[in-house]
């Protein structure tokens, strides 16, 4: 072997010396020199070539002479009848006989395999019987045997190489031994005869071993098995198992290997015993005869795309005990209907990840969380049951659920997950319960969500709530509400006005950053402090109100708000030094808001708050300011939405109306006007005591005005509905619109536009649009 490499080297560098002469052809060689040179080096690598390729020669005979004496030894001394035989193994047979046995022992050897190609394309052999002792069946041993159609295995094989049996056409039937752990890929390849094998317990590799059997119609897994191996049925190539039509796997088996029964299309029902523990990824993928899917009743993994592509499915039932599960009914494309068992806690990350026609989904009272991407892009599914105790739903669980239009989310949830609902398109109004902490963009381009209400009971307004909801233009916010979070209303490009509860003291960073269609705030009167960026690139806002108690106004948080030139506030307060270090115009004007005086909160008492001492109120009559706890044996005037509250002596067992509808008490003494009259409210104790109330409720509506002077008028011309209760306070919208006294609502028109007049009435705001229309002079 040196020799002949030497010869090798020697050849190559004679092909290099005479690379180096190369010229275009046609082109004459001028150096004689290099001639000579390139000359003498020829000859010398020829002669040196000659040398080795000799003694190669010699070397070459002397191997083939010892090579011929050694297979006459081994013909001589490890042959037995027709077989040939060395280290243990079978490696030649010469006979003809229809039925074969492979012997144990064969002289003073114990046999224990039967090696590579030793039957291959055997014609004749019809039937083999392996001696016990056979351990292993080599590569190709009988492939091509077209005539064999029977197979005894020994009790002692543990193996059998790829190809062993391949297409061997007249076999029909094979039975595993007990203790055979390995068949390798093709080992029963092509076997177009083969209707039925029987495995034993201890196989646990089995890959692609029956690829292109098209017969084969039953397999039996062995009791005892406690896997099927990974691409146990699998196929090779573009040849699949594709006639079996049932499996029953036994009750030992705890673990279904990845693909072991990938492309089994013929396949249209499965056994799951309940011990089933572990479905491997795609272990189950294209099966496309499969229609209906309960899984084991204690599984708690499902592999990536254990059932991918199982183009027939139409209903699958998930068991409480599984935790684990990625994208594994992907593509299946008839799957609607989904039942999940009463007890399960997390419906786990990626579970119904793209499975598009899936419609409704009713999660169990059990669920308290759904994982990532759970519903990723099922875009059919439309209604939603959530369960009453989740409280969290994690990143992207539902983001792509284009047709989901009406959700309802519980009332415990905590966590909305970073684009929990993102690209929900169908999603026109949301709202968001007082439980929720913790959220990241979970609204983002959902293009039809135009409203949002947030729960009363809501603190904090968490950061990044409504970060992109591109389309949202209306926001209700409960009077509970005391801060709002970074990013909350981020790029919130269609909110065009926000009504901020007066209560909240703080305004985080970046809480309204990109709403470019804010033209005017007026910030709450309790705000304290107003963070960098609360209003970064709102490009529309020209002008902002800031209330007296705001110390803290950070020197950016109006940054890259270009428009805005105007701030109205309380002369000697942050707002008049904030705007002229920003060399903003200041506009002084009156305080705003129901409770800018701090001492209107659950108060009581007679007046009417209204400031208009001449304002005649009937003896005996009480007019009560919301959220007091009213007096019996007097009228109390209410106004309707504003809640009061009874509190007799006793604990209210009964509530006696003298007319219906106008009023409603709960048996806790809250009370609510629902519409205009007067009744009397008689509350009974479990042991007779009573207590009687009268009152008298007015449902204040304001009305739409349009002016064409700037003649000032009164704004109660736009209020109806009330006689004894008088507004509290007034504001305008745009005072450069119209402006009006905060006391006595007298309204200014200044110029052309609209404003909305505020009037706060039984602590609640009224709203109307007031249209002003200055004709020009000619």
């Amino acid at each position: 072997m040196k020799k002949e490499k030497k010869f090798m080297a020697l050849m190559l560098s004679t092909a290099l010396v005479f690379s180096s002469l190369s010229v275009t052809y046609g082109e004459e060689i001028k150096d004689e020199a290099i001639v000579n040179e390139a000359a003498e080096s020829i000859e010398e690598v020829s002669t040196e070539a000659a040398e080795v390729y000799e003694e190669v020669k010699t070397e070459a005979a002397t191997e083939s002479a010892s090579s011929d004496e050694e297979e006459l030894e081994v013909n001589s001394d490890s042959r037995e009848g027709d077989f040939f035989y060395e280290n243990n193994k079978i490696v030649k047979y010469t006979g003809n006989a229809e039925n074969v046995t492979i012997p144990a022992k064969l002289g003073s050897q114990n046999i224990t395999a039967v090696g590579d190609d030793v039957f291959k394309d055997n014609t004749t052999i019809k039937s083999v019987k392996f001696e016990s002792g056979i351990q292993k069946i080599e590569f190709n041993a009988f492939s091509g045997c077209t005539a064999l159609s029977s197979i005894t295995f020994p009790d002692t094989l543990l193996e059998i190489e790829g190809y062993a049996f391949d297409k061997c056409i007249s076999l029909e039937k094979v039975t595993f031994p007990e203790r055979l752990n390995k068949v390798d890929s093709l080992a029963f390849g092509y076997c177009s005869s083969l209707r039925e094998v029987t495995t034993d317990a201890a196989l646990t590799e089995c890959r692609s071993a029956f690829a292109g059997c098209d017969s084969l119609t039953k397999v039996n897994i062995a009791e005892g098995a406690r896997v099927i191996p990974d691409y146990f049925l699998a196929g090779w190539g573009n040849d699949y198992v594709t006639s079996v039509e049932s499996i029953k796997i036994p009750s030992s088996v705890t673990t279904i290997g990845s693909r072991a029964f990938d492309h089994c299309s013929g396949l249209k029902s499965i056994e799951f015993p309940d011990s089933v523990i572990t479905i491997g990824w795609e272990a189950f993928s294209n099966c496309s005869g499969l229609a209906e899917l309960k899984l084991p009743t204690k599984l708690v993994t499902l592999g990536a795309g254990a059932f991918k592509d199982c183009a027939s499915i139409e209903s699958v039932w998930v068991p409480k005990t599984i935790t684990s599960a990625d994208a594994p009914f992907e593509g299946c494309s008839s799957l609607k209907d989904v039942t999940l068992e009463d007890g399960l806690s997390v419906i786990p990350s990626d579970i119904f990840k793209n499975v598009v026609n899936i419609s409704k989904i009713e999660m169990p009272s059990s669920v308290t969380k759904i994982g990532n991407y759970a519903f990723y892009q099922c875009s059919s599914l439309s209604d939603v049951k959530f369960s009453e105790n989740i409280t969290e739903i994690e990143n992207s669980a539902f983001k792509g659920c284009s047709s989901i239009s009406d959700i309802k989310l519980p009332e415990k949830i905590k966590t909305l997950g970073y684009n929990a609902f993102a690209n929900c398109n169908s999603i026109k109004e949301i709202t968001i319960p007082a439980s929720v902490t913790d959220v990241t963009d979970p609204f983002e381009n959902c293009s039809l969500l135009e409203k949002a209400t947030v729960a009363s009971g809501m603190v904090a307004l968490p950061k990044n709530l409504f970060r992109g909801a591109k389309n949202l233009t209306k926001v209700s916010m409960p009077d509970s509400l005391r801060s709002i979070g970074s990013y909350a209303f981020s790029e919130c490009v269609s909110l065009k006005e926000i009504d901020l509860p007066e209560k909240i003291t703080k305004i985080d960073t970046y809480a309204f950053s990109g709403c470019t269609g804010l033209s005017e705030v007026k910030l709450p009167w309790n705000l304290t402090s107003l963070e960098y960026g609360a209003f970064h690139n709102c490009s529309s806002l020209e002008a902002v109100w800031i209330p007296k108690k705001t110390a803290k106004i950070n020197s950016n948080a109006f940054i890259d708000s270009s428009l805005l030139k105007t701030v109205y506030g309380i002369k000697g307060s942050a707002a008049e030094t904030f705007a002229a270090e920003k060399s903003y115009t200041f506009i002084e004007v009156q305080p705003w808001g129901t409770d800018y005086n701090d001492d209107s909160d659950n108060g009581s008492g007679s007046g009417n708050g209204s400031g208009d001492s001449s304002s005649i109120v009937p003896e005996g009559t009480v007019i009560p300011e919301a959220g007091a706890v009213l007096t019996p044996s007097v009228n109390n005037v209410v106004a309707a939405k504003a809640k009061y509250y009874l509190k007799p002596s006793f604990t209210i067992k009964k509530i006696a109306y003298s007319a219906k509808g106008i009023v409603k008490v709960n048996k806790k003494g809250v009370l609510q006007a629902k519409k205009s009259g007067t009744v009397t409210v008689t509350l009974t104790s479990a042991d007779g005591q009573t207590a009687t109330y009268t009152f008298t409720a007015e449902v204040p509506k304001m009305k739409k005005a349009i002016v064409t002077s700037t003649v000032s008028f009164n704004a109660s011309t736009m209020i109806t509905g009330i006689n004894t209760i008088k507004p509290s306070k007034y504001e305008s919208s745009k005072p450069s619109v119209a402006s009006i006294d905060a006391t006595t609502g007298e309204i200014t028109p200044l110029s052309a536009g609209s404003t909305k007049i505020i009037a706060y009435i039984g602590g609640k705001k009224y709203k109307a649009t007031l249209k002003v229309k200055i004709p020009k002079v000619k």
